[in-house]
């Protein structure tokens, strides 16, 4: 069994390319902060400049 979070996390970005390189190696990207590491990283919407992503977020 784990504790964790699920969070959405709204992103505007003023270039489109570079926002799909970034969401492109999201889940291969090593998330982390104090005592927690990020279990999974799914975009749940996207437009023109912009993406709503969800994370889980364990402890560690």
């Amino acid at each position: 069994m784990f504790a964790g979070y699920r969070f959405k996390v709204a992103i505007d970005s003023g270039d489109d390319a570079r926002l799909d390189d970034w969401l492109a190696a999201l889940p291969e990207a090593d998330l982390a902060w104090s005592s927690h590491f990020v279990a999974s990283a799914e975009v749940i919407e996207r437009g023109t400049n912009t993406a709503v992503i969800e994370l889980l977020a364990v402890e560690a």
